[in-house]
This record gives structure tokens, sequence and C-alpha cells, in this order.
């Protein structure tokens, strides 16, 4: 009986004491340009899926304020495409806007996405996760971000009072060229 712990407690330390550290601690990987944004949709061995970011900002304080849709998709070119559309929303006739079923749309554009917006995505997505994991909601008011996709295997929902989110989406929107006039004062 003593051998045979002996034995199992050899076997636990031999186990424990491996030439490759155990890290748990987040490293980042720095990716190649030329990498693949979603690589399983380069070659099409899956269908590719949209991705879906849709973001209000409580510019109104708890009543929000104006949305923001970005979608990411592949077109039939199998390029990258982001599509960005900001509704309208004045702060002052906001129970104007939340009776309408469909909200004045006030900007929309479509880019094909380069390799410098794509990592500016990503590093935004990544952020946005970490907000989430972090997220602490004590109240009414805060800006919401929701990434989704379309077969719902994807949904992350960050409700945030902030800054740095709010700076870093900011910043995402600058980096794609979507900063309004009065955001870019803001900022």
């Amino acid at each position: 009986m003593k051998y045979t712990l002996l034995v199992f407690l050899l076997l636990i330390i031999l186990a424990c004491n491996r030439e490759e550290p155990v890290s748990h601690k987040h490293e980042h990987i720095n990716k190649a340009e030329n990498d693949a944004f979603f690589p399983e949709y380069e070659h099409g061995d899956v269908k590719p899926d949209t991705l879906y970011l849709d973001v209000r900002l409580d510019n109104c304080g708890e009543w929000g304020g104006p949305l923001e849709k970005f979608r990411m998709y592949v077109n039939s070119q199998e390029q990258y495409m982001l599509e960005y559309k900001r509704y309208r929303f004045n702060c002052d006739s906001i129970s104007a806007y939340y009776g309408l079923k469909n909200k004045p749309l006030e900007y929309k554009t479509t880019i094909a996405l380069t390799a410098r917006d794509k990592k500016t995505i990503s590093d935004f997505l990544e952020n946005l996760i970490e907000a989430k994991i972090s997220e602490q909601v004590y109240s009414n008011a805060g800006s919401t971000y929701h990434l989704h996709n379309n077969d719902s295997t994807l949904n992350v929902a960050v409700y945030s009072e902030k800054e740095k989110v709010m700076e870093d989406f900011y910043y995402f929107k600058f980096m794609l060229g979507f900063l309004n006039t009065e955001e870019s004062k803001m900022k």
C-alpha cells in the first residue's frame, strides 16, 4: 500500500514537472497583414456568415441615442465588405423617434475592407469581448453594443457606462472613416 501511494505521488510530480511552462496569461498573437479575416471563408469551405454590430451610444442618457449598424460580410466576388448605417436621432424629440417603426436613415455607405480595416475591426471586437467579461451594470444609463451573426452562434451584448468602450468605438469609427463632425469634437 505504501509503495502504491509512493508510485502515485511520483507520477503526479513527474506529470507536473514538464519542460513546457504552462501560462494562463493572455498572449497577443501578431498576425501577418495577409492573414485572412475569416480564413474558413477564404476558399469557400464554409458558407460565409454575416457579422452584425449594432451600437446605441447613450447620448441622451437613459433614453439612448442614435442607432448605428455595421454589417460585415463576403460579397459574390469573395471580397470582405462592411456596410455602415447611422440613423437620425434627436434627444429633444425622443417620443417621435420611438414611435417610428422605421427610423430615418441619416447616412449609409459600403466599403471593401483593406488589411488595415480588418485589423481595426478585429481589435475593436476583441476589446468589446473583453468589456463583456468585465461588464458591470449599475443604472439604466449606458451605451449598448450588440455583436451577433446570422445563425445566432455568436451573440455578445455589452451594456456599458465605461468611457474606455466608447473611446474604443470612436477610434474604431475613426480608423474606418465613419466619424462624423460632432463625434470628432467629442473625441
